[in-house]
């Protein structure tokens, strides 16, 4: 039973706690505001870069403050409900990480960060990997040194990865990407045999009024909440602030369509976590792997599934006509799921997209294990991309050189893009052996039977479990890549008749 003191020291830590997520947040908010409101003249980004600068400071002050380290040190966890344990666990492991890097390094890290996205763009645009080699050779030391500063006993990548997907090992990784390379190499080597569709209809205009029109109209049959969000447009689809949405409109309107269905699946996620506990892990999302499994069901599991064409297209159809006149919802629903290796990561379709995953988490592991010297990166990339996808890049441009994550030393990112579609096959399998109405319900454009059953088992629990057992506890299992292995193999099969 917990007593007077250790629940004043208890309040007194989640106070700490939430201010520091609420100006975490305020950094958010005027990001968004960056992307999509603010003027771009120089004036104003100068005010902004001072805004920003001061919050930042401001937010590594809190949740740095030695006040937290002394509570932590003093509260006794075993007197907490389950839940404020998981909340003290949950501060104390990111009190850890804030707490363990020294400040100058850090600095040296962000410095370095803000020259290596320069030089990174004129790299790209003029093909020519030797000029970011160096910049991309000193991140990998310096976080490597940061992994050793945290925890010196793992593997650095490890480490790395922790910040993004909490829990989670290379083991387990290593596992699920040879199980899907198994699956996936063959089924793509197989499909390049087949009859492709008419893609055509993607290439004939929509005026933008319209598509804009129609993405709303989508949002708000996701579920998206917009008396609490809102759907605007940017140069890059992201999620940001407190589940506000952005879109692009200059991929064409299919991606743009898919685009609001992914960012939705983040905005509901952000909308249903527990607003009591805002600011604090109870109040946070899990894990990057979970937003993104959320993001991918909205995409894939609804917005590229024939159940919801089936019932849905025709309104597709008349409010793009006369671009889709003539085309039935089999026809549309093979285009959405056409399969087609390419060289950029950004716009690969979803059987082949996790081979670039693949190929991007056994180069970072490589290159902060020192088995691989950034110098050969390119030569490795080109093989791995033979490997994998049965095509090498033209070019650096179109190979390494293609993502921005590294300029910043993201690495451990990239493979929670593949977690999120594990965790949302397995989600969403969970949902139907739970739900039996669930297709129906999407045939017939009612989502809320899925959108209260997320809420239920993902949204409201925050960082309350591990990933393991929050997937365990809503379907029976910790997270595995069997209902994964299983959705691709069915789906594909099926849709170019293997």
């Amino acid at each position: 039973m917990k007593t007077e003191r250790t629940g004043k020291m208890y309040e007194e830590l989640v106070a700490l706690c939430a201010q520091a997520g609420e100006v975490g947040s305020s950094i958010e908010s005027i990001g968004w505001d960056q992307h999509v409101m603010m003027p771009r003249g120089a004036k104003s980004v100068e005010v902004r870069g001072r805004e920003s600068s001061a919050l930042s400071a401001l937010h590594h002050g809190l949740i740095t403050t030695p006040r937290i380290g002394e509570l932590l040190q003093s509260i006794d966890v075993a007197k907490l409900s389950e839940a404020e344990a998981a909340q003290v666990r949950e501060i104390k492991e990111m009190y850890k990480r804030a707490v363990g890097v020294p400040t100058e390094l850090v600095a040296q890290i962000t410095k370095l960060a803000t020259e290596a996205e320069m030089v990174w763009r004129n790299a790209r645009s003029s093909n020519d990997f030797a000029l970011f080699q160096p910049y991309l050779e000193q991140l990998v030391a310096l976080k490597c040194e940061e992994a050793r500063c945290i925890d010196p006993r793992r593997r650095p990548y490890e480490v790395l990865l922790q910040e993004y997907e909490p829990g989670m090992t290379l083991g387990k990784l290593d596992k699920f990407f040879a199980s899907i390379r198994s699956v996936c190499v063959p089924l793509i080597q197989e499909i390049a045999n087949r009859p492709q569709p008419d893609v055509s209809m993607l290439n004939k205009e929509v005026p933008m009024e319209l598509q804009v029109a129609y993405n709303k109209m989508l949002a708000a049959l996701l579920g998206y909440d917009f008396e609490n969000g809102r759907l605007d447009t940017s140069t890059h689809p992201m999620t940001c602030g407190f589940g506000r949405v952005t879109n692009r409109y200059t991929n064409g309107w299919l991606s743009a369509l898919l685009g609001t269905a992914h960012e939705v699946g983040h905005g509901n996620y952000c909308h249903n976590l527990p607003l009591e506990h805002y600011g604090t892990p109870l109040g946070t999302y899990r894990s990057l792997g979970v937003h993104e499994s959320q993001s991918l069901m909205m995409e894939r599991h609804i917005a590229k599934s024939y159940p919801f064409w089936r019932g849905h297209f025709r309104y597709l159809q008349a409010m793009f006509s006369p671009a889709l006149n003539g085309v039935t919802a089999e026809q549309f629903y093979h285009v959405v799921n056409l399969v087609e290796p390419g060289f950029i990561r950004v716009e690969a379709d979803e059987l082949t997209y996790t081979m670039h995953i693949i190929l991007r988490y056994e180069i970072e592991k490589a290159l902060m294990d020192g088995s691989l010297e950034v110098k050969d990166l390119p030569l490795v990339w080109n093989g791995k991309m033979k490997d994998l996808l049965g095509i090498v890049p033209p070019n650096d441009t179109l190979g390494c050189l293609q993502d921005i994550h590294w300029t910043d030393g993201s690495f451990g990112y990239f493979p929670t893009y593949t977690l999120g579609a594990i965790g949302a096959a397995q989600l969403f399998a969970g949902a139907e052996a739970q739900v039996p109405t669930l297709e129906r319900d999407v045939a017939e454009g009612d989502l809320s039977s899925l959108n209260i059953w997320l809420k239920k088992n993902v949204h409201q629990h925050g960082c309350r479990y591990r990933s393991d057992e929050l997937y365990r506890l809503a379907t029976g299992s910790e997270l595995t890549v069997g209902p994964y292995l299983a959705y691709l193999t069915e789906k594909f099969t099926n849709l170019y008749k293997l």
